[in-house]
This record gives C-alpha cells, structure tokens and sequence, in this order.
C-alpha cells in the first residue's frame, strides 16, 4: 500500500518496519512554519506525511528550542495527481453496483436509494476532492479504504467497497426484548461466537437496535471510535472493577470533573455514558500530600516529566505570582487528621503574626489562595508550584 505525503506529495510506503507518521503530531509547527491549516483538513486529504518531512520538522522544534531561527526546506506541493479520469467506465460500473447517477458541471454524485431515500452518497468534485455522505451526515472514509482515489481503478474500486456495505436504520420493535437483557442500561447482542453483532442505542428520544456493520459507524483511529470502543467494553463487564480504561478518557474524565464536579456526576448518574468511579479518578489526581507551601513532588514530577536535566535550555523559567478569590470553609483531611481552609502564610509569616499578637485569637478563614507559577521560556512548562491560602498578601510578607 502507498499514500501521498501531505506536504511534498511524494508517495509513502507502508512496512512493518517504516509506519507512516500522522500529520497531527505536527500541526503546531506546520501552520506558522508553511501556513498550512492541516487542522481543519477535510477527510480526503492524506493522513500522513513522509520520513523526510518528518526529520525536517523534528530539526525545526529542535532549533526553536535553542533558539535558532530556520527556515525550513519542504515544497508545499499536494495536488491531485492529473491522471485521465474514465468516468463513463466508473458510471457503468456504478449502475451495474445500483448506484444513481446524476452528473453536475463541477461534481459528480453516486447515491445509493433504498426506499426513496438516500442512503448514503459519494460526491466527486472537479477537482479531485471526494465527500461520502451517510445518511446526510458527512462521513470520515479512512477506514474503508487506505488508497487515494486518484485514478479511475481507485474511484472504481471505492464505489465497489461502498456498494458492499449497508446503512442500518435502526429497529425499535424490540423494546421489551432489549429490556430482559437489560433492563437498565442498554442492552448488548452477541452471536453464536460471542462477537458483538447488535447494539440498542438512543436516537432523537428513541432507543433504537443497529449492527455493529452499520456504516455510520465512528472511523477507526478517531477519539469518537474510542469513546465508543470503551463504552462497549464498559457495557458488557458484569464487574466494573474489571474495566481496564484508556488513558486518555481518563484524562477527559479527570478534566470533565473538575469543571465543575456537578456536571460529572450528573451524566455519571443518568447513566448516559459509563463513566470512572470518583474514588478512582481521586487515586490519579490526589498523587501528593495536600498542604500549602512549596510543594516539592510537583517540582519533581515537571522536571523528570519535561527532561528538565538533559537540556540546560529548559530551566529557564519565569517565576509568577497571583491571587485568586476563593469561596471561605473548611475540609478535614481523613489523611492528615487537619482541617484545611484556615490562613496559612508560611513558617516565618505564621510565627511573627503569632509573636505580634496581643492575644490568642481564633485562626481566621481564608479569602484568597496566592499562587505561585513557574512557566517555561523555551519549553511548553505550566504548573503551580505553591500556594498559601491568605486574607491579602502585603508586599512585607512577600519580602519575607
């Protein structure tokens, strides 16, 4: 198999030994460094780019690190290879698949109609861009076929696929099937084998039962594909605990439930995704002990985590601080054994306010958190690393 770069258009060979590289891993540098919005690419382009963009671009970041300004040597130069399109032969062979045909001056449309409706449709422009409809809804085609549709072979071929695959509309005469084997959630079906064949799923406020074959399915390779993958295998464990969870939907998790925790446990409780107990989620945020002050695990986790020791040029650093408003109150720490929301302003800072205390007074609740920011000149470095819950630093207490 054979793919154009994105970049040069130069073709890429697919061993086992020389994986293509996504584009996606460069999209940061390739728009300011070529003006190239890869981003935002519709399906047809090519995924991947070559082994020589590739090390161009790792030359690229590697110079910018170190502060080195470089132009870099790569020829936008994708196009449509200009071959001979016979379309009367992909027509002919179009209509013999069951494919209508309708023929526009700037694009040319292969539909496929079961009972009156469009089922799906496959739309060649002039240009050689191509769009695969399913019923309406615009349809990511990578995972069907890995050859550009460049040629009259490859668009052949292409309508031969489609023409092989079915769109399921969906069933929703088996709501009390669907509810003996599940009757909370949505129910699984599997076959002789123990392979998944059919899934009951909620469409427009109908719960409807479609194969797994269906082509509106999420194209591999995509995070939708694997919210999905994981949300079936979440489905089917008849023991939670046994669920093993990708890292990067426990990433989304840990994000989603921290803006705010309401909105997690809502679509946690409602039950419309299988979503991460919040314990479990605790086990991955709550990686050091909770205290104000300098917190010397996080400042270990950035420099082992961005190989701060391997390049002098990513310590440098710029130092920031802030305060942010907080809500007042208290939380006991099972942990600790200490109630956290009270001010405390540091070792030194807590003594004196103590010595210059005329009398024993009450520990007042803390208004504000100041935080204290590092972020990196020549690295992607982000993090706080202190925080002092307070009523309003003054600049004598920052001195000290």
């Amino acid at each position: 198999m054979e793919e154009l770069c994105r970049l040069c258009s130069s073709t890429i060979p697919h061993t086992y030994h020389h994986l293509p590289c996504d584009k996606s891993r460069f999209s940061r540098d390739i728009k300011p460094a070529l003006k190239v919005d890869i981003e935002h690419d519709i399906p047809s382009r090519p995924r991947y780019i070559c082994e020589s963009c590739k090390l161009k671009f790792i030359r690229l970041r590697k110079n910018l690190n170190n502060r080195k300004v470089k132009p870099i040597n790569i020829n936008v130069n994708y196009q449509i290879p200009n071959t001979e399109i016979n379309w009367e032969q992909i027509q002919q062979h179009a209509v013999n698949l069951g494919f209508t045909f309708i023929n526009e001056s700037s694009r040319r449309y292969f539909m496929k109609i079961d009972d009156g409706e469009v089922q799906f449709s496959m739309q060649f422009d002039n240009n050689g861009e191509h769009t695969l409809k399913v019923l309406g809804h615009v349809v990511n085609d990578q995972s069907l076929y890995s050859f550009p549709l460049t040629s009259t072979n490859n668009k052949t071929n292409s309508l031969a696929i489609l023409g092989s695959k079915k769109v399921c509309m969906g069933n929703d005469d088996f709501e009390d099937v669907c509810r003996n084997r599940n009757a909370e959630n949505l129910a699984t079906f599997v076959n002789a084998d123990g392979e998944i064949s059919a899934l009951e799923e909620l469409n427009k406020n109908r719960k409807l039962v479609r194969t797994v074959n269906c082509l509106r399915r999420c194209a591999e390779g995509t995070t939708q594909h694997l919210l999905w993958k994981q949300q079936l295998e979440a489905a089917i464990q008849i023991d939670s605990r046994q669920m093993r969870w990708h890292p990067i939907l426990l990433r989304w998790c840990i994000a989603l439930h921290a803006k705010p925790s309401s909105a997690y446990k809502m679509i946690k409780n409602n039950k419309i995704l299988t979503l991460h107990c919040e314990n479990t989620l605790g086990d991955y945020t709550k990686f050091t002990e909770a205290c104000s002050g300098w917190n010397s695990d996080v400042i270990e986790g950035i420099i082992t985590d961005h190989e701060v020791d391997e390049n002098a040029l990513k310590r440098e650093v710029n130092l920031l601080f802030d305060e942010v408003k907080i809500k007042s109150g208290l939380v006991y720490c099972t942990e600790t054994g200490k109630l956290i929301g009270f001010c405390d302003l540091g070792t030194v800072n807590n003594e004196l306010y103590a010595y210059n205390a005329k009398e024993k007074r009450v520990p007042e609740l803390a208004t504000h958190i100041l935080a204290f920011m590092i972020r990196g000149i020549f690295s992607y470095i982000e993090c706080v690393v202190a925080h002092y819950p307070c009523k309003g630093f003054t600049s004598e207490q920052l001195f000290v």
